[in-house]
């Protein structure tokens, strides 16, 4: 199978975090025999992976897609001019390579070129939603009735968690195939693990620093829970995005630089060591599919705080990796995390313990489906 890879969000050496899942997803679909090819804009930075990245030019700066404000009318070019050259890249490349098949890694913006490419060669479609393309234009009338449209569309579809699977089933009335996103973390050597300060709980926050991911809301929690636990905790935070500048100005302006540290996006050997270091992960996010890092901490063996979002809450009650409070509630937060001061790890109710899905194993579900 010639299978072309459409996606605004590709790992490269200055963003690591933007569909982190999919080498490791693509890799093991090269291994079972098959060809992959990958659509995605340049963003001045090299894409490192071991086949064929078709790149073209992306007009919005340093912002990432989902970073634009489509009130601007620049923006609404920047748009434009994406899905156009995004179609063309496509179209162009099928007439040298043949595709046999195209996946739409987030259904917005990606299934446009894909349907595009069926409409005029006739190559089949599928579409992988993963949370932040559902839920950020589900609730507009017209983005609603083109999310509808391009699933009713495509050949096959999958998404990232149970929640998701049901929203896509209520928009196409189609029944999408169960599809999680991973990314397996090498264990580190004792010598990259960090050294933190000894006598204080740390907390560990892995996130895209975007409005979404409720980060603002956990610097808040935790600067209360500053005021009672005083500095005997630490909140460690992983990830960079469009947030970082105000997220950090507010913990200047709180006098929290003592027990809140930023480290940017960071290879995942680095994550992997930080789990191996802290206490406990904290996901604050406002809406999620299913975020990868529980099934990092799972495999760490730390409790995660989680808000009940997407899969998540289901996660966490279901598995006993925690404690879940409601999105975009402070208070809920600093008490959970007040809670995990007074049992410490005892909140880790090892119960019974979830596997995560292994890629190869998320690959072959793929080209089961689609073969």
């Amino acid at each position: 199978m010639n299978l072309a890879v459409i996606s605004h969000c590709f790992p490269t050496q200055e963003n690591l975090t933007a569909g982190n899942f999919l080498v490791p997803f693509l890799d093991e679909i090269q291994k079972q025999g098959h060809h992959v090819w990958v659509i995605t804009p340049r963003m001045g930075a090299v894409i490192p992976c071991p086949y064929p990245a078709q790149t073209f030019p992306w007009r919005g700066g340093d912002r990432l897609l989902g970073q634009l404000r489509l009130w601007k009318p620049r923006d609404v070019y920047f748009l434009l001019k994406f899905l156009s050259e995004e179609k063309n890249t496509l179209l162009t490349m099928h007439e040298t390579f043949h595709f046999d098949h195209a996946l739409a890694v987030w259904l917005l913006p990606n299934a446009l070129a894909a349907r595009a490419l069926k409409h005029k060669f006739g190559v089949p479609y599928s579409t992988w939603s993963l949370g932040s393309d559902i839920n950020r234009f589900i609730h507009n009338p017209l983005s609603r009735m083109l999310l509808k449209n391009l699933l009713i569309d495509a050949d096959f579809l999958f998404a990232n968690s149970r929640h998701l699977c049901t929203q896509v089933n209520a928009l196409s009335r189609r029944n999408p195939v169960f599809l999680p996103t991973y990314r397996p973390l090498e264990k580190p050597a004792r010598a990259m693990i960090p050294r933190l300060r000894r006598g204080r709980i740390h907390f560990l926050c892995v996130a895209r620093l975007e409005k979404v991911k409720g980060v603002d809301i956990l610097i808040d929690a935790f600067g209360d829970l500053v005021k009672t636990a005083g500095t005997g905790i630490s909140l460690h935070i992983l990830g960079d995005g469009s947030q970082r500048r105000v997220l950090e100005k507010t913990v200047r302006e709180h006098n929290l630089g003592d027990t809140i540290t930023f480290y940017g996006a960071v290879q995942p050997i680095t994550v992997a060591a930080f789990l191996s270091a802290v206490d406990c992960l904290v996901l604050p996010s406002r809406s999620e599919g299913m975020p990868i890092a529980f099934w990092e901490a799972q495999g760490a063996g730390i409790p995660v705080i989680g808000t009940d979002v997407g899969d998540l809450g289901w996660a966490i009650n279901t598995f006993g990796q925690g404690i879940v409070v409601p999105p975009e509630n402070r208070h809920a937060l600093q008490a959970a995390m007040q809670e995990l001061l007074r049992r410490g790890k005892q909140v880790l109710r090892k119960t019974h313990h979830a596997r995560p899905p292994h890629p190869r194993q998320i690959a072959q579900t793929f080209i089961q489906t689609v073969t």
